[in-house]
């Protein structure tokens, strides 16, 4: 019977590890491939463009560290449950997103995340009850947009001189990709949400019973 129930509990920690993987990997977006270009050589069309984040006039603060961020999206969460399945409720949610350039080196140019889908690696505190997904001032970032002109600025509006006449628009391919995986450690790390947290929570408890009922089979 005990060999049963360990080999069981096993059994239930793969399953369950293995569905945390698969959905995490799931939940990762797929790069797509598309020619970088520098920012003074914008051209219209699809690219890749790589630089600093500039704030322009506002920032909000994050509630994790209080460091100044263009785009944040912040959740706080309450423990529900036992110590042994520990689960989370969403008790707070909200974003904030200002537009800021761009900035390579070459040139710079305006983007607005609200406008984008934001890829950010979580941040968390107070034992994951506090968590973020934020792109703060002074980060490089990847954006993957199709670019027009810009007639705001051509017209004579407010942006600094070098700003360029170009935006990242939304067409029939999608809204603009912003993401801070610029380099490979990056490339490899998973996204989460609460399901992946859950599955991953019942492969681990698996895996602890299956230890407890190791331990009481050999003594």
């Amino acid at each position: 019977m005990e060999w049963t129930v360990l080999l069981l509990s096993l059994a239930t920690a793969a399953i369950f590890g293995a569905a945390a993987v698969y959905r995490a990997r799931s939940l990762r977006p797929i790069r797509e491939a598309v020619r970088s270009t520098a920012l003074s050589d914008l051209a219209p069309g699809r690219f890749k463009v790589r630089g600093t984040i500039v704030p322009l006039d506002r920032t909000t603060a994050s509630r994790i560290d209080g460091l100044p961020c263009v785009f944040l999206e912040h959740a706080s969460y309450a423990p529900v449950g036992s110590s042994l399945v520990p689960l989370m409720r969403e008790v707070d949610h909200f974003m904030v997103a200002h537009p800021f350039l761009l900035d390579d080196g070459t040139a710079q140019i305006m983007i607005d995340p609200a406008d984008a889908i934001v890829d950010a690696l979580p941040s968390s505190a107070d034992e994951g009850l506090s968590a973020e997904l934020r792109l703060r001032a002074g980060e490089e970032i990847e954006v993957i947009a199709t670019f027009a002109r810009d007639e705001r600025e051509q017209s004579g509006g407010p942006y600094r001189a070098n700003h360029q006449a170009w935006t990242a628009v939304t067409d029939e391919l999608g809204p603009p990709q912003i993401s801070y995986r610029v380099d490979k450690e990056m490339h490899a790390l998973q996204a989460t949400d609460e399901l992946t947290v859950f599955l991953g929570g019942v492969a681990l408890l698996a895996l602890m019973a299956g230890s407890v009922f190791g331990m009481v089979i050999a003594f």
